[in-house]
């Protein structure tokens, strides 16, 4: 298992981690439906900043739910 930052390449992945309905219902700022752009726009929003640093959970060279 590896720690590390997102990457833009990831997009795909994260929108569909994040665009799952049941996410969106439990969170306050998750949109639904969550798009590929979303995801874009989060990844690099917090690579630009440096108070905003979330690590995507790497297990079998993907990242996982």
């Amino acid at each position: 298992m590896i720690l590390r930052e997102f990457t833009v390449q990831e997009t795909n992945r994260v929108a569909n981690l994040v665009g799952d309905e049941t996410v969106s219902k439990w969170t306050s700022n998750i949109p639904f439906p969550y798009s590929e752009k979303d995801a874009i726009d989060w990844i690099d929003g917090t690579a630009r900043n440096p108070k905003r640093n979330p690590f995507a959970v790497e297990f079998d060279n993907e990242i996982g739910a």
